[in-house]
């Protein structure tokens, strides 16, 4: 299972910004936990402020000190879904948009995926609607080759997040991020309103995508949020048209979870604070370890992430075996284990007797919220029971 992790260097890098940038406004100890705090109930229970566009000093230190630290990752594991499939953009220079840069996140997650990868470099257009963010932004740029990393070359432009601009086919976009921005947009719709503005906009966008490009929707993990993104979702795989859904979804018909107002999907991926940063959560009463979103990944070329990279691979190594991903945390009670997954045929619950565990399925025990693997085909009673002789292996393993 792969740990999420931020270096060292890293808190070096965005301690040090905030020193020079912020002086004696910069925060620490108790009261930059307290602006974290305040930031949190700003995106959880104050939406108001936030799309009055509120904006505090304070505010940007715990963006910048806390919020980018825990929130680095997050662009790296849809990324690491289309290189696994063999679908990220063939360049040795992504020509990246990244919209609602803030202070860079998203970014500079890209980058060092791209270092990872062997992409020589970036060429980044950030927008944002905070001019004072895209500052903060260009100082955590420079030189991020020493933070294995490629290098960035950015150029940042204060705009209106609506507007999609414009490029020839010729300065396409190899990669589009847009993290954690959706929620702030369109205030004033009703649900289906924004999911109707959401899924025009992200099509509008997607048109400015390199042929084998992706874009990449981060929002949090909470439920209103989150199911606002399955609604677009929703509206975008019904017109079976680019952009195509890539992840994370198996299933080509609507979203199940949307049936019940109580259920939501999210990733969750195993990860640990640095130090400094563990510190503030702890003095603000907030986790420290695990990432938890939800995101979408769509492409302008069919197929989705469950399907095999290769046209003479097979999905599944046996017909009686389907892909899942897995969208619960692991249920256990007395002499079963059980979990919800997700795949073409809908919702289901995934059953594993204790007396039927063996060594063919026992990664079954260690299945997180996010894995893709292939398991027995639904039943009709709408289980997936897993027996001593089914051999599980996952395809995909966070």
């Amino acid at each position: 299972m792969a740990l999420a992790t931020v270096s060292g260097a890293w808190v070096e890098r965005v301690y040090g910004v905030a020193q020079a940038t912020f002086g004696t406004d910069d925060l620490n100890g108790p009261a930059l936990a307290s602006a974290v705090t305040q930031v949190s109930q700003l995106y959880t229970r104050q939406r108001s402020e936030l799309a009055a566009g509120r904006t505090r000093t304070a505010d940007l230190v715990a963006r910048l000190k806390w919020f980018s630290l825990r929130d680095l990752p997050k662009v790296e594991l849809p990324l690491l879904e289309l290189h696994k499939r063999g679908r990220l953009p063939k360049a040795d220079t992504w020509r990246v948009l990244d919209v609602g840069a803030g202070v860079g996140t998203s970014t500079l997650g890209v980058a060092r995926m791209a270092r990872r990868v062997g992409v020589q470099s970036l060429d980044v257009l950030a927008l944002d609607r905070d001019a004072e963010a895209l500052r903060v932004f260009e100082k955590l740029a420079v030189d991020v080759s020493s933070l294995d990393a490629s290098p960035i070359a950015l150029r940042t432009v204060t705009a209106d997040l609506t507007r999609v601009p414009k490029t020839t086919n010729e300065a396409r976009f190899h990669l589009i991020v847009v993290g954690f921005v959706i929620n702030e947009l369109w205030p004033d719709a009703s649900d289906d309103e924004r999911a109707e503005q959401a899924s025009a906009w992200l099509t509008e966008l997607s048109q400015q995508l390199t042929d084998d490009g992706a874009l990449i929707v981060l929002e949090p993990a909470l439920r209103e949020q989150t199911r606002q993104l399955q609604r677009v979702r929703d509206r975008l795989a019904m017109t079976q048209q680019a952009p195509f859904v890539f992840a994370p979804c198996l299933r080509r018909g609507p979203c199940p979870m949307l049936d019940n107002d109580r259920d939501w999907c999210h990733a969750q991926v195993a990860f640990e604070l640095p130090q400094q940063a563990s510190e503030v959560a702890r003095l603000a009463g907030l986790r420290d370890h695990d990432l938890t979103f939800s995101y979408l990944t769509l492409r302008r070329q069919a197929g989705h992430v469950g399907e095999a990279a290769h046209a003479d691979e097979t999905a599944s190594a046996a017909s009686h075996m389907a892909k899942q991903r897995i969208v619960s945390a692991l249920l256990a009670s007395k002499g079963k284990l059980e979990l919800m997954a997700c795949g073409e045929a809908g919702l289901a619950r995934v059953m594993r007797l204790d007396r039927h565990r063996s060594e063919d399925n026992a990664v079954v025990s260690a299945l997180r919220r996010g894995a893709v693997v292939s398991l027995p085909v639904v039943g009709e009673d709408g289980r997936i029971r897993v027996t001593k002789d089914h051999r599980i292996e996952p395809d995909w393993f966070w």
